[in-house]
Protein backbone atom coordinates (compact mmCIF):
# COMPACT_ATOMS: atom_id res chain seq x y z
CA UNK A 1 0.00 0.00 0.00
CA UNK A 2 3.04 2.00 0.70
CA UNK A 3 4.71 1.66 -2.95
CA UNK A 4 0.81 2.29 -4.11
CA UNK A 5 0.43 5.76 -2.66
CA UNK A 6 4.27 6.77 -3.03
CA UNK A 7 3.69 5.73 -7.18
CA UNK A 8 0.38 7.51 -7.01
CA UNK A 9 2.54 10.65 -5.68
CA UNK A 10 5.01 10.81 -8.31
CA UNK A 11 2.64 10.11 -11.14
CA UNK A 12 1.05 13.68 -9.87
CA UNK A 13 4.06 15.35 -9.60
CA UNK A 14 5.06 14.18 -13.12
CA UNK A 15 1.51 15.58 -14.11
CA UNK A 16 1.77 18.89 -12.33
CA UNK A 17 5.14 19.07 -14.37
CA UNK A 18 3.94 18.74 -17.25
CA UNK A 19 1.00 20.97 -16.96
CA UNK A 20 0.33 23.17 -20.10
CA UNK A 21 1.52 26.61 -19.68
CA UNK A 22 1.53 29.84 -21.90
CA UNK A 23 4.56 32.57 -20.93
CA UNK A 24 5.29 35.73 -21.91
CA UNK A 25 8.65 36.77 -23.10
CA UNK A 26 8.12 41.15 -23.52
CA UNK A 27 10.68 43.99 -22.08
CA UNK A 28 8.91 45.70 -18.65
CA UNK A 29 10.41 48.93 -20.01
CA UNK A 30 10.83 50.93 -23.60
CA UNK A 31 11.47 54.06 -25.48
CA UNK A 32 9.11 55.81 -27.33
CA UNK A 33 9.49 55.25 -31.37
CA UNK A 34 11.77 51.99 -30.23
CA UNK A 35 11.21 48.92 -31.81
CA UNK A 36 10.85 44.90 -29.71
CA UNK A 37 9.56 41.66 -29.82
CA UNK A 38 7.17 40.08 -27.96
CA UNK A 39 6.98 36.19 -27.65
CA UNK A 40 4.17 33.70 -26.20
CA UNK A 41 5.43 30.30 -25.54
CA UNK A 42 3.46 27.30 -24.98
CA UNK A 43 4.87 23.98 -23.63
CA UNK A 44 3.28 21.69 -26.07
CA UNK A 45 1.91 21.57 -29.17
CA UNK A 46 -0.30 24.67 -29.61
CA UNK A 47 -2.88 25.41 -32.30
CA UNK A 48 -5.74 28.14 -32.12
CA UNK A 49 -3.31 30.69 -31.13
CA UNK A 50 -5.24 33.96 -30.24
CA UNK A 51 -2.82 37.27 -29.76
CA UNK A 52 -3.67 40.35 -27.55
CA UNK A 53 -4.59 43.87 -28.34
CA UNK A 54 -1.62 45.67 -28.35
CA UNK A 55 -3.24 49.06 -27.66
CA UNK A 56 -0.37 51.64 -27.51
CA UNK A 57 1.48 50.54 -29.74
CA UNK A 58 1.57 49.15 -33.84
CA UNK A 59 2.01 45.87 -34.92
CA UNK A 60 5.36 45.50 -37.28
CA UNK A 61 4.97 41.88 -37.95
CA UNK A 62 3.52 38.91 -36.90
CA UNK A 63 2.05 36.81 -34.98
CA UNK A 64 4.98 34.27 -36.42
CA UNK A 65 5.50 30.77 -35.29
CA UNK A 66 8.41 28.84 -34.46
CA UNK A 67 8.58 25.24 -32.98
CA UNK A 68 11.43 23.93 -30.92
CA UNK A 69 11.99 19.96 -29.49
CA UNK A 70 14.34 18.42 -27.30
CA UNK A 71 14.69 15.18 -26.36
CA UNK A 72 16.73 13.39 -23.00
CA UNK A 73 17.79 10.24 -21.31
CA UNK A 74 18.32 9.42 -17.67
CA UNK A 75 18.18 6.48 -15.84
CA UNK A 76 17.76 4.46 -19.36
CA UNK A 77 14.43 6.36 -20.31
CA UNK A 78 14.05 8.55 -22.78
CA UNK A 79 11.96 11.88 -22.27
CA UNK A 80 10.84 14.65 -25.11
CA UNK A 81 9.47 17.89 -24.99
CA UNK A 82 8.25 20.33 -27.62
CA UNK A 83 7.54 24.04 -27.70
CA UNK A 84 5.45 26.46 -29.57
CA UNK A 85 6.25 29.90 -29.89
CA UNK A 86 3.95 33.23 -31.24
CA UNK A 87 5.88 36.46 -31.98
CA UNK A 88 5.28 39.42 -32.93
CA UNK A 89 7.32 42.63 -33.88
CA UNK A 90 5.46 46.24 -32.26
CA UNK A 91 6.93 49.59 -31.68
CA UNK A 92 5.63 51.92 -28.66
CA UNK A 93 4.62 55.25 -30.11
CA UNK A 94 3.36 56.98 -27.11
CA UNK A 95 4.66 57.52 -23.30
CA UNK A 96 2.66 55.95 -20.52
CA UNK A 97 2.29 52.31 -18.85
CA UNK A 98 0.16 50.07 -21.10
CA UNK A 99 -1.28 46.57 -19.84
CA UNK A 100 -1.28 44.14 -22.78
CA UNK A 101 -4.11 40.92 -21.99
CA UNK A 102 -4.21 37.84 -22.09
CA UNK A 103 -3.50 35.35 -25.18
CA UNK A 104 -4.76 32.59 -25.86
CA UNK A 105 -4.20 28.64 -27.03
CA UNK A 106 -5.29 25.27 -27.52
CA UNK A 107 -2.43 22.62 -25.96
CA UNK A 108 -3.83 18.82 -26.12
CA UNK A 109 -7.34 20.05 -26.19
CA UNK A 110 -7.05 22.15 -23.59
CA UNK A 111 -7.58 25.86 -23.90
CA UNK A 112 -5.30 27.87 -22.18
CA UNK A 113 -4.31 31.47 -21.56
CA UNK A 114 -1.22 34.17 -20.81
CA UNK A 115 -1.54 36.33 -17.83
CA UNK A 116 -1.43 40.19 -18.65
CA UNK A 117 1.58 42.17 -18.39
CA UNK A 118 2.19 45.80 -18.31
CA UNK A 119 4.96 48.16 -20.45
CA UNK A 120 6.17 51.16 -19.55
CA UNK A 121 7.10 53.36 -22.47
CA UNK A 122 9.25 56.19 -21.55
CA UNK A 123 10.75 59.57 -23.61
CA UNK A 124 14.12 58.26 -24.96
CA UNK A 125 15.82 54.78 -25.85
CA UNK A 126 16.56 52.18 -23.38
CA UNK A 127 18.48 49.50 -22.46
CA UNK A 128 16.33 47.09 -22.20
CA UNK A 129 14.43 48.19 -25.50
CA UNK A 130 17.82 47.34 -27.36
CA UNK A 131 18.03 44.18 -26.34
CA UNK A 132 14.63 43.55 -27.05
CA UNK A 133 13.80 44.27 -30.30
CA UNK A 134 13.59 41.99 -33.49
CA UNK A 135 15.89 38.90 -32.65
CA UNK A 136 16.41 36.96 -35.25
CA UNK A 137 19.10 33.43 -34.16
CA UNK A 138 21.77 32.23 -36.89
CA UNK A 139 22.53 29.21 -34.76
CA UNK A 140 23.17 25.57 -35.48
CA UNK A 141 24.94 24.96 -38.72
CA UNK A 142 24.36 28.58 -39.57
CA UNK A 143 26.28 29.99 -37.09
CA UNK A 144 28.99 27.06 -37.35
CA UNK A 145 29.51 27.94 -40.76
CA UNK A 146 29.30 31.80 -40.06
CA UNK A 147 32.43 31.24 -38.02
CA UNK A 148 34.69 29.62 -40.37
CA UNK A 149 37.01 32.09 -40.36
CA UNK A 150 36.89 33.89 -37.01
CA UNK A 151 39.23 36.61 -35.95
CA UNK A 152 40.63 37.89 -32.57
CA UNK A 153 39.88 41.19 -33.51
CA UNK A 154 36.87 42.57 -34.53
CA UNK A 155 37.40 45.46 -37.10
CA UNK A 156 35.41 47.04 -40.14
CA UNK A 157 36.28 45.32 -42.84
CA UNK A 158 35.91 41.99 -40.71
CA UNK A 159 32.07 42.65 -39.96
CA UNK A 160 29.65 45.46 -41.67
CA UNK A 161 26.52 45.29 -43.36
CA UNK A 162 25.06 46.39 -46.51
CA UNK A 163 22.27 47.47 -48.52
CA UNK A 164 21.69 46.81 -52.54
CA UNK A 165 18.53 47.81 -54.61
CA UNK A 166 17.99 46.55 -57.83
CA UNK A 167 17.27 49.22 -59.54
CA UNK A 168 18.17 52.32 -58.55
CA UNK A 169 16.59 54.54 -61.29
CA UNK A 170 13.06 53.41 -61.76
CA UNK A 171 10.28 54.94 -62.58
CA UNK A 172 7.55 55.68 -60.45
CA UNK A 173 5.51 53.08 -59.05
CA UNK A 174 7.77 50.58 -60.54
CA UNK A 175 9.13 47.74 -58.11
CA UNK A 176 12.48 47.30 -56.68
CA UNK A 177 13.89 44.76 -54.27
CA UNK A 178 15.86 46.52 -51.22
CA UNK A 179 18.38 43.51 -49.91
CA UNK A 180 20.02 44.33 -46.36
CA UNK A 181 23.35 42.11 -45.93
CA UNK A 182 25.46 41.21 -42.82
CA UNK A 183 28.96 40.25 -44.21
CA UNK A 184 31.33 38.72 -41.40
CA UNK A 185 34.33 36.67 -40.87
CA UNK A 186 33.78 36.14 -37.16
CA UNK A 187 30.98 33.74 -35.93
CA UNK A 188 27.51 35.41 -35.32
CA UNK A 189 25.12 34.17 -32.78
CA UNK A 190 22.66 36.32 -33.36
CA UNK A 191 21.18 39.95 -34.90
CA UNK A 192 18.24 41.88 -33.82
CA UNK A 193 17.10 45.14 -35.51
CA UNK A 194 17.53 48.31 -33.33
CA UNK A 195 15.97 51.20 -36.41
CA UNK A 196 14.19 50.00 -39.44
CA UNK A 197 15.24 52.48 -42.60
CA UNK A 198 12.34 55.28 -43.20
CA UNK A 199 11.00 55.02 -46.48
CA UNK A 200 9.47 58.39 -46.89
CA UNK A 201 7.64 58.30 -50.53
CA UNK A 202 7.91 54.89 -50.94
CA UNK A 203 4.76 51.88 -50.69
CA UNK A 204 6.73 49.20 -49.46
CA UNK A 205 6.33 45.43 -48.45
CA UNK A 206 8.52 42.64 -46.26
CA UNK A 207 9.24 39.89 -48.03
CA UNK A 208 11.27 38.23 -44.92
CA UNK A 209 8.35 37.87 -42.86
CA UNK A 210 8.34 34.29 -41.48
CA UNK A 211 11.28 32.98 -43.42
CA UNK A 212 14.49 31.65 -42.37
CA UNK A 213 17.72 33.37 -43.12
CA UNK A 214 19.59 33.16 -46.16
CA UNK A 215 23.40 32.04 -45.92
CA UNK A 216 26.13 31.60 -48.55
CA UNK A 217 29.25 32.49 -49.25
CA UNK A 218 30.80 36.07 -51.78
CA UNK A 219 34.28 37.22 -52.05
CA UNK A 220 34.74 41.25 -51.94
CA UNK A 221 37.82 42.69 -52.75
CA UNK A 222 39.92 39.19 -52.61
CA UNK A 223 38.46 38.70 -49.29
CA UNK A 224 35.72 35.47 -48.52
CA UNK A 225 33.05 36.08 -46.31
CA UNK A 226 29.96 34.51 -44.95
CA UNK A 227 27.01 36.80 -46.24
CA UNK A 228 23.17 36.53 -43.83
CA UNK A 229 20.68 38.12 -46.12
CA UNK A 230 18.32 39.58 -43.04
CA UNK A 231 16.27 41.23 -44.84
CA UNK A 232 14.65 41.80 -48.36
CA UNK A 233 11.78 43.74 -48.88
CA UNK A 234 9.71 45.03 -52.25
CA UNK A 235 9.44 48.99 -52.72
CA UNK A 236 7.36 51.25 -54.83
CA UNK A 237 8.00 55.22 -54.82
CA UNK A 238 4.84 56.62 -54.93
CA UNK A 239 6.15 60.30 -56.53
CA UNK A 240 9.24 61.26 -58.47
CA UNK A 241 12.93 63.15 -58.00
CA UNK A 242 15.54 62.08 -55.86
CA UNK A 243 14.91 60.27 -52.54
CA UNK A 244 16.29 58.43 -50.07
CA UNK A 245 16.45 55.60 -48.37
CA UNK A 246 17.62 55.40 -44.62
CA UNK A 247 20.20 53.11 -43.07
CA UNK A 248 18.90 49.98 -41.07
CA UNK A 249 20.48 50.11 -37.69
CA UNK A 250 21.18 46.09 -36.12
CA UNK A 251 23.21 44.86 -32.59
CA UNK A 252 24.58 41.66 -33.49
CA UNK A 253 26.13 39.24 -30.96
CA UNK A 254 29.61 37.81 -32.14
CA UNK A 255 31.31 34.90 -30.50
CA UNK A 256 35.43 35.36 -30.74
CA UNK A 257 38.31 33.10 -29.30
CA UNK A 258 39.25 34.99 -25.68
CA UNK A 259 42.84 36.11 -25.75
CA UNK A 260 45.63 35.85 -23.06
CA UNK A 261 48.27 38.23 -21.64
CA UNK A 262 51.52 37.17 -22.43
CA UNK A 263 53.33 36.79 -19.01
CA UNK A 264 56.58 35.46 -20.53
CA UNK A 265 56.10 32.41 -18.56
CA UNK A 266 55.74 28.57 -19.44
CA UNK A 267 51.56 29.62 -19.37
CA UNK A 268 52.11 31.74 -22.52
CA UNK A 269 52.34 27.96 -23.90
CA UNK A 270 48.72 27.81 -23.53
CA UNK A 271 47.90 31.06 -25.70
CA UNK A 272 46.11 28.62 -28.18
CA UNK A 273 42.86 28.93 -29.90
CA UNK A 274 42.93 25.53 -28.69
CA UNK A 275 43.17 26.18 -25.09
CA UNK A 276 41.84 29.63 -25.68
CA UNK A 277 37.80 29.94 -23.97
CA UNK A 278 35.12 32.15 -26.40
CA UNK A 279 33.68 35.63 -25.40
CA UNK A 280 30.77 37.43 -26.44
CA UNK A 281 30.97 40.47 -27.98
CA UNK A 282 28.07 42.68 -29.13
CA UNK A 283 28.46 45.30 -31.85
CA UNK A 284 26.08 47.65 -33.19
CA UNK A 285 26.14 48.08 -37.33
CA UNK A 286 24.31 50.29 -39.84
CA UNK A 287 23.94 49.92 -43.08
CA UNK A 288 24.64 52.68 -46.24
CA UNK A 289 21.77 54.51 -46.76
CA UNK A 290 20.69 54.10 -50.26
CA UNK A 291 20.12 57.14 -53.18
CA UNK A 292 16.96 56.65 -55.50
CA UNK A 293 16.42 58.56 -58.26
CA UNK A 294 12.42 57.85 -59.33
CA UNK A 295 11.84 58.58 -63.27
CA UNK A 296 8.76 60.15 -63.53
CA UNK A 297 6.22 57.83 -65.64
CA UNK A 298 5.48 58.91 -69.52
CA UNK A 299 1.33 60.44 -70.52
CA UNK A 300 -0.75 58.00 -69.47
CA UNK A 301 -3.41 57.13 -71.68
CA UNK A 302 -7.41 57.86 -70.24
CA UNK A 303 -8.36 55.94 -67.50
CA UNK A 304 -5.04 54.71 -66.00
CA UNK A 305 -5.14 53.66 -62.56
CA UNK A 306 -1.64 53.16 -61.46
CA UNK A 307 -0.71 49.76 -62.70
CA UNK A 308 3.05 49.74 -63.00
CA UNK A 309 4.56 46.63 -64.13
CA UNK A 310 4.25 43.61 -66.22
CA UNK A 311 0.47 42.36 -66.29
CA UNK A 312 -2.07 40.60 -68.37
CA UNK A 313 -5.86 41.49 -68.34
CA UNK A 314 -8.48 39.05 -68.81
CA UNK A 315 -12.36 39.14 -68.79
CA UNK A 316 -15.31 37.21 -68.76
CA UNK A 317 -19.68 36.63 -67.82
CA UNK A 318 -20.49 33.70 -66.06
CA UNK A 319 -23.47 33.13 -67.94
CA UNK A 320 -24.09 34.42 -71.80
CA UNK A 321 -28.01 34.02 -72.05
CA UNK A 322 -29.79 35.52 -69.01
CA UNK A 323 -33.73 36.22 -68.00
CA UNK A 324 -34.38 39.77 -67.08
CA UNK A 325 -33.59 40.61 -63.58
CA UNK A 326 -31.82 37.90 -63.15
CA UNK A 327 -27.90 38.43 -62.03
CA UNK A 328 -24.95 37.83 -63.76
CA UNK A 329 -21.16 38.23 -62.57
CA UNK A 330 -19.22 40.50 -64.98
CA UNK A 331 -15.13 39.51 -63.52
CA UNK A 332 -11.73 41.51 -64.90
CA UNK A 333 -8.36 39.76 -63.54
CA UNK A 334 -5.58 41.20 -63.33
CA UNK A 335 -2.15 38.96 -63.39
CA UNK A 336 1.55 39.57 -63.16
CA UNK A 337 4.21 40.82 -61.39
CA UNK A 338 4.51 44.70 -59.85
CA UNK A 339 2.23 47.17 -57.76
CA UNK A 340 -0.95 44.66 -57.42
CA UNK A 341 -1.58 45.94 -53.95
CA UNK A 342 -2.34 49.43 -55.31
CA UNK A 343 -4.21 48.95 -58.27
CA UNK A 344 -7.28 50.01 -58.59
CA UNK A 345 -10.64 48.83 -59.89
CA UNK A 346 -11.02 50.13 -63.66
CA UNK A 347 -13.78 51.74 -65.13
CA UNK A 348 -16.44 49.81 -66.56
CA UNK A 349 -19.22 51.43 -68.99
CA UNK A 350 -22.05 48.96 -68.68
CA UNK A 351 -25.16 49.01 -70.96
CA UNK A 352 -27.83 51.60 -69.55
CA UNK A 353 -30.31 48.44 -69.16
CA UNK A 354 -28.05 46.50 -66.56
CA UNK A 355 -27.92 47.59 -62.67
CA UNK A 356 -24.02 47.61 -61.55
CA UNK A 357 -23.24 47.22 -58.06
CA UNK A 358 -19.94 48.11 -56.26
CA UNK A 359 -17.54 45.40 -57.54
CA UNK A 360 -15.75 43.01 -54.90
CA UNK A 361 -12.12 42.53 -54.65
CA UNK A 362 -10.44 38.64 -54.71
CA UNK A 363 -6.84 39.01 -53.88
CA UNK A 364 -4.06 35.67 -54.75
CA UNK A 365 -1.01 37.90 -54.23
CA UNK A 366 2.10 36.37 -53.38
CA UNK A 367 5.46 37.59 -51.40
CA UNK A 368 8.57 35.55 -52.41
CA UNK A 369 12.61 36.80 -52.89
CA UNK A 370 11.88 37.89 -56.41
CA UNK A 371 9.20 40.73 -55.01
CA UNK A 372 5.25 40.81 -55.51
CA UNK A 373 3.39 38.97 -58.15
CA UNK A 374 0.14 37.52 -58.47
CA UNK A 375 -3.09 38.74 -59.39
CA UNK A 376 -6.03 40.59 -58.53
CA UNK A 377 -9.69 39.97 -59.39
CA UNK A 378 -12.80 42.65 -59.46
CA UNK A 379 -16.35 40.82 -59.76
CA UNK A 380 -19.44 43.13 -60.93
Amino acid sequence: MNRFIITLFLVALAALGQAQTLSVQAPSTVGVGQSFSVSFVANGRASDFRGPNFKGFSVLSGPSTSKSSSMSFMNGKMSSSVEYGFGYYVRADQEGIFTIGAASCTVDGKKISSQPFTIQVVKGKTQQSQQKGQQRGLGGEQSQQLGEEQSTKIDASSLYARADISNAHPYQGEQVIITYKIYTQVSLQNFQLDKLPGNKGFWSEDLSEGKQVKTYDETVNGRRYRVAEIRRGAMFAQESGKMRIEPLEMDVLAVVPRQRVRTGTIWDLFDDPFFNSAQAVEKHLATNALSVNVKPLPPSPKGFGGAVGTFNVTAEVDNNHVRANEAVTYRVTITGRGNLPLVQAPEISFPPVFDAYEPQVVDKIQRTDGGVSGSRTFEW
